[in-house]
C-alpha cells in the first residue's frame, strides 16, 4: 500500500509495535519493486534484457541467432574433372550451409534489430520509409541510398562495408521492408578506394578503381 498508516484503526494508531509489524509486512508484500523490475527487464523493449528481449523476439517474429558467412574459403568444393573444383579427399561436397556460421546477437544489437523488424512489420514500403529504417540500422556508418535498377528491382548501395552480421541482417527477406514482389540487391562501395566524378565524394582518375557492379549472386534477394 502507498500509505499503510491510513488503513490502521484509530485505537491502534498510537501503538508503535502494531504499526511496526504492519509496516514491515507491507514492505515485504509490496509488489511495486517486482512490477518495476518486470517493466524494465521485460515489458519495455528499450530497457529489456536477456529473456525479456527473447520474449519480444517471439512476439515480433525474429530470433537473436543469425546465419553469417564465415571467413573460411567457401569457393572450393568437390567436383569432377574440368569443373575447376577440387578432386576427391581435398574439399567437401557442396552444401548450402557451407562457409556459414550461426552467431548470437548481444542485447544491444538484438534490441536494434527488434525495433527495425517491428517497424518493418507495419511500415509503408516506400523509399522514404525504407531509407528512414536503414538510417536507424546503420546510423553513423556512412552514406547509403536506394535505386530502382530494373523492373520490380531495387538496389541498396552502401558507401561503406557491412560487418558479416550486418550483411546477414540486410539480406533477410523480411528486413529491410520492400514492396510485394520486388527483389533487391546489396552493393557495398568503399569510397576512399573507388573512382567517382567530382562531387561524388569518391576518388579521381588514377586514385580509385571502378565500382564493382558485378554483384555477388548471394546478395540478390528474391
Amino acid at each position: 500500500m502507498f500509505d499503510i498508516d491510513e488503513t490502521i484503526l484509530s485505537q491502534y494508531s498510537v501503538s508503535p509495535r502494531i504499526k511496526a509489524l504492519l509496516r514491515g509486512f507491507n514492505k515485504l508484500i509490496d509488489p511495486k519493486a517486482d512490477i518495476k523490475l518486470f517493466y524494465d527487464k521485460v515489458f519495455n523493449i528499450l530497457t529489456a534484457e536477456g529473456v525479456g528481449l527473447d520474449i519480444w523476439g517471439g512476439i515480433i517474429g525474429i530470433g537473436r541467432n543469425i546465419k553469417v558467412r564465415s571467413k573460411a574459403d567457401t569457393n572450393k568444393f568437390f567436383g569432377f574433372q574440368n569443373s575447376e573444383q577440387d578432386p576427391f579427399d581435398v574439399s567437401p561436397f557442396y552444401s548450402e550451409n557451407a562457409g556459414s556460421e550461426i552467431i548470437t546477437l548481444a542485447d544491444n544489437a538484438y534490441r536494434e534489430l527488434l525495433l527495425i523488424k517491428a517497424a518493418a512489420n507495419i511500415a509503408s514500403t516506400n523509399a522514404e520509409i525504407m531509407t528512414e529504417l536503414l538510417e536507424r540500422l546503420y546510423a553513423g556508418r556512412g552514406s547509403f541510398y536506394i535505386l530502382e535498377v530494373g523492373v520490380m528491382k531495387l538496389r541498396y548501395i552502401f558507401e561503406f562495408y557491412l560487418e558479416p552480421f550486418e550483411e546477414a541482417l540486410a539480406s533477410r527477406r523480411d528486413l529491410p521492408p520492400k514492396p510485394a514482389g520486388v527483389t533487391y540487391e546489396l552493393l557495398q562501395i568503399k569510397t576512399d578506394e573507388t573512382f567517382g566524378f567530382e562531387g561524388s565524394g569518391m576518388q579521381g582518375f588514377d586514385n580509385g578503381v571502378f565500382s564493382p557492379y558485378d554483384i555477388d549472386d548471394s546478395y540478390i534477394i528474391e
